[in-house]
């Protein structure tokens, strides 16, 4: 091998370190985030003395469901990581809302033509004394394009979850 076939061969084996302590790096940081986020779900029900008997996590958030005291659990990670309780027996409704915005083409020799894309799905809540309260599932910005129609499918799961749980209140 001559000496070009070497600097070849050391330049593909750095290249490839990079490139794998860039995928280390990130594996970390995202495992430290899913950590830091449970913490707070911990903090959320040690606070409120709650047993989650149904939850998902998600890259950027966590929905926790305790069934029997009512509450739904939040937590999301933005820059910080927060969360939030909410207490279902509080709760009249819940429902989907999909944000949208429009934005209109001009097409040369046609009418102008107008797309609607989502930008933000959020579970609204509307409480006893009717204000209301939302939480974003799923954000343009935060979530990206590629996670819409899950993001979208688990909200409207969570809305029928939690419905099941208001109902089952109002019946007994």
């Amino acid at each position: 091998m001559n000496d070009t076939h070497w600097y070849a061969v050391i330049i593909v084996a750095v290249i490839t370190l990079i490139i794998l302590l860039f995928v280390y790096s990130a594996r970390k940081q995202t495992k430290k985030a899913r950590m830091n986020m449970l913490d707070v779900l911990s903090k959320i029900s040690m606070a409120y003395g709650l047993e989650p008997d149904r939850q998902e996590v998600y890259h950027n958030k966590i929905l926790a469901l305790d069934s029997q005291r009512r509450f739904f659990v939040f937590v999301h990670r933005e820059e910080d990581v927060s969360g939030e309780a909410i207490d279902l027996s509080n709760v009249i409704e819940c429902k989907v809302e999909k944000l949208t915005t429009r934005i209109s083409r001009l097409r040369k020799g046609n009418k102008p033509e107008i797309e609607e894309s989502v930008c933000k799905v959020q579970l609204s809540f509307l409480l006893k004394d009717r204000s209301e309260t939302c939480v974003t599932i799923y954000s343009e910005i935060g979530d990206g394009l590629f996670e819409q129609q899950e993001l979208i499918a688990v909200a409207e799961k969570w809305q029928h979850i939690i419905r099941d749980v208001i109902h089952v209140r109002f019946a007994s």
